[in-house]
């Protein structure tokens, strides 16, 4: 695994969400955008730790104990609307929009 594996796998997730946002799939297009924003953290884990990270508790605790700016940013639970940690837990539970897709 390389940089460059990191970077082609956003650009990937991010035109992936763009497709299904332009075919009404909001859905889709969210649980796409979550993971291209998760593919960004785990670039910089690796970057500081050699190895992508396992899961998704493990990248929140990384970026609580390292930037608490970015966590604030994402939402540290389900319940903090509008946040993307919330959005894409909504993913699983709520019929999705084009106003909540961002």
């Amino acid at each position: 695994m390389n940089e460059q594996d990191f970077e082609d796998g956003f650009i990937e997730l991010i035109k992936g969400a763009i497709s299904e946002k332009e075919k009404q799939r909001y859905r889709n297009s969210n649980i796409l955008y979550w993971k291209a924003l998760m593919q960004l953290c785990d670039l910089t884990y690796w970057k500081d730790k050699g190895k992508p990270p396992k899961n998704l508790a493990i990248r929140l605790e990384y970026f609580r104990e390292r930037n608490n700016r970015i966590m604030q940013t994402l939402g540290e639970n389900e319940f903090e609307t509008g946040k993307p940690y919330a959005i894409y837990q909504d993913t699983y539970k709520s019929k999705q929009d084009e106003k909540i897709v961002r």
